[in-house]
This record gives C-alpha cells, structure tokens and sequence, in this order.
C-alpha cells in the first residue's frame, strides 16, 4: 500500500498491516498498555507543539511536515514502535484512538514493514524507516544509553542553521521514505553518538530529535531547536 503526497506516493516502502492496535494492545501485559497510553498521549502533545511553532509546517498538500514515534516494549516484538500516521491533516490534533500506528517490524532489505492501525487507510507515517533505524541504532553503533522516542519536523534544514548551533547535518539531500534518506540519517548518527549529541540535521529534510521517552525529546525541542528556529528567522531579517 502508498499513501498519496502532492507529487506522488508518500509511502515509499511496503506496508503490511496485520490487524488494529487495540487487539494487539489487548495481547501485552498491563504495563505494557500503560505504557502506551501514556508515550502516545505525550506524543499528541509533541505533534501538536511541533505543529503550532512552525517547526512541523503544514505543507501545500495541507499535510503536517513533521512526525513522531516511541519504542514499544513487546514480547517478541523487541523493536516494536509507535509512530503517527502518514498524512496528518494541518490544524487538526492527534487522535490517540486513530492516529497512532505500531510498527512491529522493518525489514531493510525488502524495504517494508509489518503495522497495526485502526484500518487499511490508516498508514505508518512516510518516515518509519528512519525511526526504526535511529530507535535501533545503539545496538549497530554501540552506543551507552538507546533512544526511545523520535521527533521530526521539516525546519532547520539548511547548512547555515547547523554551522550556527553547531549541530550534525547530513551531505546529501535526499527523497523521503527512502533507502538514501536513511542511510544519510544513519550516517550522521554513526559519527555523533546519542546521549552525547540529541539533535541531528536532514539536508533538505528537517531536523530529528532523539530522547530517552517522549517528554525528554520534547524538552529538547523546546531548549535546543525552537531557538535555533528564532535565530534563524532573526538573521533572515538582518
């Protein structure tokens, strides 16, 4: 299955949905589904910041620019991920019912996924194969401490933004939902190691950022990216 974009399919990879996240859910223990309950109302209020301030913009196919996703511990499913849907709607909040989609596998050789979501319509967002290889880095990189949640908006996306506030940009620009799309993300994730650096550059893309659950990575939204975001507007202005 695709999700259509403006020019083309957003979904570039191959999804296989295996039934709704409530019956999944209904399968994990209590802590689990507790869990979840509280990541994905944390990761609602993250979207929705992310869209408010302009560093997830609505794009001129008034989809949302940016996108969320948190690990899920699951039995047998040790990678297993939460991430928003594909296409969210500008101005509109996220549905926790509706919106979420658990991804319990990534295969980056046949480029596809195995998903949850409510129903056939209801994709992973475009973006999944670069959560799932950043929230799976630290076992490939070694690194001390694995992230557990994910941001992404489509703002500081230029080489200045990260000359400025010295942070990690990846080379080449690149197509979403790609295989070069994520192997420039893991890239940059090789030479600057989580915890150490939780901010990283897309070239032409957007920023990511990395935390140990939801409202670590939008604490550093707000400490590290929105004022790299008013710099940014205020030297444009100059």
């Amino acid at each position: 299955m695709a999700s259509e974009g403006l020019n083309g399919p957003r979904v570039q990879f191959l999804a296989n949905r295996e039934g709704t996240v409530s019956a999944l859910l209904n399968k994990v223990p209590n802590g689990v589904q507790n869990y979840y309950n509280e990541q994905v109302e944390a990761m609602a209020e993250a979207l929705w910041e992310l869209e408010v301030c302009g560093a997830a913009p609505v794009l001129p196919d008034d989809r949302v620019g940016g996108n969320a996703a948190f690990r899920l511990p699951i039995e047998g499913h040790e990678d297993a991920m939460v991430v928003s849907k594909s296409g969210k709607l500008g101005g509109v909040g996220f549905d926790v019912s509706k919106d979420a989609c658990v991804v319990t596998g990534f295969d980056h050789k046949e480029w596809s996924s195995t998903y949850y979501s409510i129903s056939d319509d209801v994709l992973p967002t475009s973006d999944t194969p670069m959560h799932y290889a950043a929230l799976t880095a630290h076992s490939a990189y070694g690194w001390t401490e694995k992230p557990n949640a994910f941001l992404h908006g489509h703002a500081l996306e230029s080489a200045e933004a990260a000359q400025l506030h010295g942070l990690p940009i990846s080379h080449e620009i690149t197509t979403c939902s790609t295989p070069d799309d994520t192997k420039a993300l893991m890239l940059l994730l090789k030479d600057y190691a989580y915890p150490a650096h939780k901010v990283f550059i897309r070239r032409g893309h957007g920023f990511v950022v990395l935390g140990k659950d939801v409202a670590d990575a939008l604490n550093t939204l707000r400490t590290q990216v929105l004022p790299a975001m008013e710099s940014e507007i205020e030297s444009t202005q100059h």
